[in-house]
């Protein structure tokens, strides 16, 4: 039943593997606990349960798993499903859960001691720094990244985690508004991406770096902002030539809503709402689908503050707005439509 249930999984039949894995599990109570891998059910369940929209019920599999695993003496899949477990915390907005089950984990003899894998520690310690940022202590969060990403610059058979981790200590340092390191964080981070490209990655982090130089430097942010905005294009032209596809926004039209977005900030009103004008292009008109509906809405919803407000067309602006909310308002796109 476990493989059968493994096997839907890779189908992408959640219904059918979820009721294979709960039978599974049934029965597997009524054997010794050493005769079966009580906690590959639960991890696969809780794998279920995220596709069946029951992340709840995934976490509570996930910690039975983990509690599986330590009693089967295999402290490095517990402490994985652990650390699934607070990454689903942290998804969930359960940040001091979150921390807390990190800091158990983090204080245990065997951890202490550098006995546990020092990737998996800091899989642990990444995530902790994550949620310590969703709860909004910068400071500790910004420190943590910053040790990190120092050590990750060792894993010399890793560069793509070390970029992944330098990409998002740089956008810690400027949200900080400490931007001469963050600059620094994001040299390293384009220099490990060289050796494992990490697209999406350091196409996120620049685009922020640049929001983030506008938003507290204006004017005098601006040759950085665009400085980054440009290595972004070039990250967007390298991937688009490897053939990667993003699991996100497509990297083009993501990029043309951040030069709007630069621009409004530094009172470049003209080339603002051209800039959103081109991303309302390449992301294109909405579909039934939901899948491009909210970028769509919010480039317009950019586009009609700096129509309306800052260029003091309102008129322009309203009947933007109006034919957007009329538009996703047909295609059944409600939560879409409401910032509108």
């Amino acid at each position: 039943l476990g493989l059968r249930g493994r096997l839907q999984l890779g189908l992408r039949d959640a219904s059918a593997a979820y009721a294979d894995l709960t039978e599974g599990l049934r029965q597997a109570a009524a054997w010794p606990a050493e005769a079966v891998d009580t906690g590959r059910l639960h991890g696969d369940l809780a794998e279920a349960c995220m596709h069946l929209g029951r992340p709840d019920e995934a976490l509570t599999q996930l910690t039975r798993s983990a509690e599986a695993e330590l009693r089967a003496e295999k402290r490095t899949d517990a402490f994985c499903a652990y650390s699934n477990a607070a990454q689903l915390c942290l998804d969930l907005g359960r940040i001091e859960d979150c921390i807390a089950l990190l800091d158990s984990l983090l204080t245990e003899p065997d951890v202490v001691a550098g006995k546990v894998d020092d990737r998996l520690v800091a899989q642990l310690r990444l995530v902790r720094a994550r949620a310590l940022h969703a709860g909004e202590d910068l400071k500790a969060a910004t420190a943590e990244f910053v040790t990190l990403a120092a050590e990750s610059a060792g894993w010399e058979d890793d560069p793509g985690s070390h970029a992944m981790i330098a990409a998002e200590t740089a956008m810690l340092l400027a949200e900080s508004g400490e931007f001469e390191r963050a600059g620094e964080a994001a040299g390293r981070a384009l220099a490990a991406h060289a050796l494992a490209p990490r697209y999406e990655q350091l196409s996120n982090c620049l685009r922020e770096l640049a929001r983030l130089r506008a938003q507290q430097q204006g004017p005098d942010g601006l040759d950085g902002a665009l400085a980054h905005l440009t290595t972004a294009e070039r990250i967007a032209d390298e991937a688009r030539a490897a053939g990667f596809e993003p699991v996100g926004r497509s990297l083009e039209s993501a990029l043309a809503y951040e030069h709007g977005r630069v621009n409004a900030y530094v009172g470049q009103y003209d080339d603002a709402l051209a800039a959103l004008e081109k991303a309302l292009a390449l992301v294109g008109e909405p579909g039934p689908e939901t899948g491009g509906a909210g970028e769509w809405a919010e480039c317009v919803r950019l586009a009609g503050i700096v129509e309306g407000v800052y260029l003091e067309r309102p008129a322009a602006a309203l009947t933007r707005l109006d034919a957007a909310v009329d538009r996703l308002a047909a295609l059944g796109h409600t939560d879409e439509r409401e910032p509108l």
